[in-house]
This record gives C-alpha cells, sequence and structure tokens, in this order.
C-alpha cells in the first residue's frame, strides 16, 4: 500500500485523502465534542493543542500529497486535492458542519470515494428494506 510518501498515482493520492479525512476528522470531532465540556482552563488548552496537532498532520499529508500529484504529472489532481487542504487550512475543523461540508466536497472531488458512498447508501437501503 502507498503512503503519503510514495504515492504516485491519481489513485493512490485519493485513497490517501480518504484515509487522512475521515481518521483526522474522527478524532478532531470525538476531541472537539469532549472540549465543550471542560472547565479546567488548564486541560481545555490541553486538548486545544491535541485538535491543532491532527490539523496539523492532516494539513501535512495534505500539502505533501499536492506536491507530489504535481511532481508526478497529475496537475489536475493536485488542484482538487489543493481544494480540500485550503478548506482544512481556512475553516475551524472543531464544527461538525465544516467537517460534513469538507466531506461533502470531497465526495464531489473523488469519482471512487462518490461511488463508494453511494454503493454504501443503496446496501444500506437494500438491507432496511429487508427489515
Amino acid at each position: 500500500m502507498a503512503t503519503v510518501r510514495t504515492c504516485a498515482t491519481p489513485e493512490e493520492a485519493w485513497g490517501l485523502v480518504s484515509h487522512h479525512l475521515g481518521g483526522q476528522f474522527g478524532i478532531i470531532g470525538i476531541m472537539s465534542s469532549k472540549l465543550a465540556s471542560m472547565k479546567d482552563d488548564e486541560q481545555r488548552g490541553r486538548q486545544e493543542d491535541n485538535i491543532n496537532r491532527e490539523r496539523s498532520r492532516l494539513i501535512g499529508c495534505l500539502f505533501e500529497l499536492v506536491c507530489r500529484m504535481n511532481d508526478y504529472g497529475h496537475e489536475g489532481e493536485a488542484n482538487k486535492i489543493h481544494e480540500l487542504l485550503k478548506m482544512v487550512m481556512n475553516e475551524d475543523l472543531t464544527d461538525p458542519i465544516v467537517r460534513k461540508s469538507i466531506c461533502t466536497k470531497h465526495l464531489e472531488l473523488d469519482d471512487n470515494a462518490r461511488q463508494f458512498a453511494e454503493t454504501v447508501a443503496r446496501l444500506q437501503r437494500a438491507h432496511d428494506a429487508d427489515k
């Protein structure tokens, strides 16, 4: 399996985008939900630092994927990933609505992720209809 440092094809890059968005957004979502109930300023500060660290990791991964796609001549894919990178850099990732909008944009830009999501939704509807 490719890594952020070894990927060379758009398929590998988009797989890594999906992996990192899902993972980091999951972590940020959990940390953000706990942040709201924290009363201690020191504890709250540590949690905010942890959220910022996860955000920075995601930014670094997306940036590296943009560079790799450009290096391998996939400028169009690099531009699409760059759109997501700009959203991650400029938005408040602790807001679930923002995370959802970035995921929606990801599905718009990545055909494979969109097809996968559509298949999962179709299977879920079929499963629900069987109940």
